[in-house]
């Protein structure tokens, strides 16, 4: 018997990546194939998923959808929830991503133990979906370092770093606040550039840094190159994972739609119960304050020239690489 073919073996994909950039609708489109299910931000589960006040991407709250309750109930009949909620909050959080690095490299007893929790829980999910292949994408590169240290003959796990502009995710992140205000935040001001250039450089630093050197497990893409050649990038995350993606070619060459399935979070289009891919290039007439793209590339500008991005570029249209499909 291979390990491959190993029961309950279970393989994860995880897309890491800043917020806004694209890792939605990457799912998604993932999870139309046979042997892949797209289950959203699983560091989100089992709170706030299994409580209250989400909705599914099926229309029901995530702790009444068949599916995550199917999910739930096989994984209490045999492990302990808060234990599960306890790990994460210690290893998990990017404030705790020193203690966790450190936890990987002297191979803790703790981290060992939360890792064979979250592998249980995978277990369930992919039992659920009746697909060997999980896509999560949980932006956390803690939990990130709680996959690598489960790796076993039953569970292998593979990186994908989706890079999108950093200009482009604070202009995204921008028009997201215009549309849904949140209190004590002024999306205009200098200082929120700051902070968003910060965190766009600390995850994607991070992703680079503990990730890249892992041979034929990490692959980095480009949010960009995606909407401009969604068949080229897929044909590349297929060599890369060993696995057909046949089908989610052959909806985007036919201009087919996306069902969103079961997914309990991540960006609202999920809600939409399924998404067509939008095929031409993103627009580039969204120009930032030039006072905020200063203050942005003077944090992050050594990076954005790391991966490819000009000072002078402006970012996309604020809008998603995907629409809603209609009835």
């Amino acid at each position: 018997m291979t390990a491959t073919s190993l029961p309950g073996r279970v393989r994860l994909v995880q897309v890491l990546s800043s917020p806004h950039s694209g890792s939605t609708i990457l799912g998604v489109i993932l999870g139309s194939s046979p042997e892949i299910f797209y289950s959203g931000e699983m560091d989100r589960i089992p709170v706030p998923v299994w409580g209250t006040g989400l909705l599914c991407s099926c229309g029901q709250p995530t702790a009444e959808c068949p599916f995550w309750s199917a999910v739930r109930g096989g994984f209490e009949r045999g492990h302990d929830t808060s234990r599960l909620v306890a790990g994460q909050r210690q290893f998990e959080p990017w404030s705790s991503l020193r203690r966790t690095l450190a936890a990987s490299v002297f191979r803790s007893a703790s981290l060992r133990t939360h890792a064979c929790e979250t592998v249980a829980l995978l277990q369930k999910v992919s039992e659920a979906a009746g697909k060997p292949i999980v896509v999560d994408s949980s932006k956390l590169a803690g939990r990130a370092l709680v996959y690598a240290a489960a790796r076993s003959e039953r569970f292998d796990v593979r990186y994908l770093h989706v890079v999108r502009d950093g200009q482009a995710v604070f202009a995204s992140r921008k028009a997201r606040l215009t549309r849904f205000p949140e209190q004590g935040i002024d999306p205009e001001a200098v200082s929120f550039a700051t902070r968003a250039a910060v965190r766009w450089v600390i995850a994607n630093i991070a992703f680079w840094l503990l990730f890249s050197w892992r041979r034929g497990r990490y692959l980095r893409l480009h949010h960009e190159d995606f909407v401009r050649d969604p068949e080229g990038t897929l044909q590349r995350i297929e060599r890369f994972l060993g696995v057909s993606l046949a089908i989610p070619l052959a909806k985007l060459r036919n201009g087919t739609s996306f069902p969103v399935v079961h997914v309990p979070t991540g960006n609202r289009i999920r809600l939409t119960g399924e998404v067509r891919f939008r095929r031409e290039s993103p627009s580039r007439n969204s120009l930032l304050p030039a006072a905020q793209q200063r203050a942005f590339w003077r944090v992050a500008g050594g990076l954005e020239r790391l991966f490819g991005y000009g000072k002078g570029t402006s970012p996309p249209e604020t809008v998603p690489a995907a629409t809603p499909s209609g009835p």
